[in-house]
C-alpha cells in the first residue's frame, strides 16, 4: 500500500501463499502487482510458476514467452518455459529449453532434473532404451550436484520402476 511499485512484497507475498496451496491468492497478488508494474518480468515469472503449479501449464507458457522473449539468456526463464511446455504435452519444445538453459548454465540442477522426467515421460511412452538411459543420465547429473534433490532420486526410482515393468 506504501510503495505499490514495491515488487519483491508482491512475489513474497504470492510465494507465501502458494506454499501454502493457496494458489488462486497468489495469482490474485501476482496480478494486483503486475497492474502497478505491467512490465516486470519478475512478476510474470511467478505469475507462470504459479500457472504451472496449479495445472494451468498453457497458461504459463504464453506468460513465459513474453518473459523470455525480453531475456532470453536468463537460463531460469528458459527452464521454466520448458517445464510448462513439458506440462502442456509440447515434449520437443520442452526439451529445447532445457537445452538452452544448460547452454546458458551449464551446471544447472533444475534443468537437468526436468531433462530426467522429460526422457522418462518418453520413454514409458515409446519404451526405448535411450531414453531410459538419458533420464537416468539427467538425474544422475543433478544428483551430482546436489546428492540430496528428492526429485532426482524419485525420478530415478520412477525410471527404475518402469524399467522393471517394461522388462516383464
Amino acid at each position: 500500500r506504501i510503495r505499490p511499485s514495491y515488487t519483491t512484497a508482491y512475489s513474497a507475498a504470492a510465494i507465501i501463499n502458494r506454499n501454502l496451496g493457496k494458489f488462486d491468492e497468489a495469482m490474485a497478488v501476482l496480478r494486483s502487482g503486475l497492474d502497478k508494474n505491467p512490465d516486470n518480468l519478475l512478476l510474470l515469472t511467478d505469475l507462470a510458476v504459479t500457472l504451472i503449479q496449479s495445472k494451468k501449464p498453457t497458461e504459463a507458457a504464453e506468460l513465459l514467452e513474453v518473459v523470455v522473449d525480453r531475456d532470453e539468456n536468463n537460463p531460469e526463464y528458459q527452464n521454466y518455459l520448458g517445464r510448462a511446455y513439458m506440462e502442456s504435452g509440447a515434449i520437443t519444445q520442452a526439451e529445447e529449453r532445457f537445452k538452452r538453459a544448460l547452454v546458458l548454465d551449464p551446471d544447472m540442477v533444475e534443468a537437468f532434473n526436468n531433462l530426467g522426467y522429460l526422457n522418462l515421460i518418453l520413454y514409458v511412452q515409446r519404451k526405448e532404451a535411450k531414453f531410459y538411459e538419458a533420464a537416468v543420465a539427467n538425474f544422475d547429473k543433478a544428483l551430482a550436484h546436489n546428492p540430496r534433490l528428492e526429485s532426482a532420486l524419485k525420478g530415478k526410482a520412477a525410471a527404475a520402476e518402469a524399467k522393471a515393468k517394461a522388462g516383464r
